[in-house]
């Protein structure tokens, strides 16, 4: 859509430049013919056109004589305005240009010395406490698996504690048989000195 009109626009330009450039000629040729059929005409005429060539000669040479004067003044405008601009840019624009170094010089030795003083230290003391809290926390990590462990170990312990304290069921019932057999043997024991008193007691 925007390459379209820029195209139209561009052919527009170009036909305008050939338009010109072909009146210029068109014109040069037609002066240049004109110029010469006068010259015919006044050398065919030149007793009765001698007064009005001198006219014209006399015309011709003040009218350049005129422009050499313009081109003159031209020129010494031209130089005026020359020596105008080489003092601005040595009193007015060079000035400007060594302020803007110094400032850019500034702002760069300022943009230095912040990052030296301010952003390193920054950047390093942010690594540091990274790494610290990075040590803190696998510190923290192996603390309670060390805790896990000894929770365990003591857990492991105390089982074994509580086995070993508590006696197996066939031993229980091993010790019951070996009251129950061991007290009617203390029961006849205890009856076989008393058997003697009893018969002192009837003697």
């Amino acid at each position: 859509m925007s390459t379209a009109p820029a195209t139209e626009a561009q052919t527009e330009t170009d036909d305008g430049a050939r338009n010109f450039l072909i009146g210029a000629a068109v014109g040069i040729i037609v002066l240049t013919v004109a110029l010469v059929v006068v010259a015919v005409v006044l050398a065919i005429n030149a007793d009765q056109a001698a007064a009005s060539v001198q006219i014209i000669r006399d015309l011709l040479i003040i009218m350049l004589v005129l422009e050499l004067v313009v081109v003159g003044a031209a020129l010494v405008v031209f130089v005026v305005q020359v020596a105008r601009f080489v003092n601005l840019l040595n009193n007015e624009i060079q000035p400007i240009i060594t302020s803007t170094q110094d400032t850019v010089n500034v702002v760069r030795g300022t943009a230095v010395f912040i990052s030296k003083n301010t952003v390193d230290p920054i950047v390093k003391v942010a690594a540091a406490l990274r790494g610290i809290g990075k040590v803190l926390g696998d510190i923290d990590a192996i603390s309670k698996a060390a805790g896990l462990g000894a929770a365990a170990a003591a857990a492991m312990s105390a089982t074994g504690a509580r086995s070993e304290s508590e006696p197996s069921p066939d031993t229980s019932e091993t010790d019951d048989c070996d009251g129950s057999a061991s007290g009617p043997a203390e029961g006849s024991r205890t009856d076989q000195p008393g058997q003697p008193s009893l018969h002192h007691g009837f003697e």
